[in-house]
């Protein structure tokens, strides 16, 4: 679920990688800009039949991870970056995204 409004960001079919989140306006270093939600799973109960379509399990513990929604757009389509431009900070239960700088539409 993305907790800034959608005049920021916004969802497009990439050539070779599926759908992908892009700023729209520029995103200030900080901002908290989505929190992972989803089906809390068991490890134990993983099915990689369900990542057929994607990977988009997120890994939240050694002992449970989380399933999206991928019916709505959230964090779950950002693509991986070697030299990103948001982090994963665990706070309270919620996986949350933030800017690690400033980010350009």
């Amino acid at each position: 679920m993305f907790l800034i409004s959608e005049d920021f960001w916004e969802t497009k079919e990439t050539e070779n990688k599926g759908r992908g989140v892009f700023a729209k306006k520029e995103i200030k270093p900080g901002t908290v800009i989505s929190d992972y939600l989803g089906k809390v799973i068991n490890m134990a109960d993983y099915d990689s039949d369900l990542d057929k379509k994607g990977l988009y399990l997120m890994y939240y513990s050694d002992q449970a991870a989380i399933y999206p929604d991928l019916t709505k757009p959230g964090p779950h389509l950002f693509n991986h970056s070697c030299a990103p431009n948001c982090r994963i900070y665990i706070y309270r239960g919620h996986t949350l995204f933030f800017a690690l700088k400033k980010i350009a539409p």
